[in-house]
């Protein structure tokens, strides 16, 4: 079954979800054929089940990353003078 991370975040609800980014959690990178492996550091617990939280890794294209941080601060701060 697919389901769009809309639908997903939707059903979860956003306070459910915490976000932990890459660039600020890796630890180690290694390049090799075909891309690359890291290892990640996090703060979730690990029990008898697995993490105690769902993990799942998503890709964004960095740019498009940047320009929408910009625009969201740019909103928070119009809400703020408002």
């Amino acid at each position: 079954m697919k389901v769009t991370l809309a639908e997903l975040l939707q059903v979860v609800g956003e306070d459910h979800v915490s976000v932990e980014l890459v660039d600020e959690s890796m630890r180690k990178v290694n390049r090799c054929p075909g891309g690359s492996t890291m290892v990640l550091h996090t703060d979730q617990d690990y029990g008898s089940q697995g993490m105690d939280k769902f993990g799942m890794t998503l890709w964004f294209d960095r740019r498009a990353v940047q320009h929408a941080m910009r625009l969201l601060e740019r909103r928070h701060a119009e809400a703020r003078t408002n």
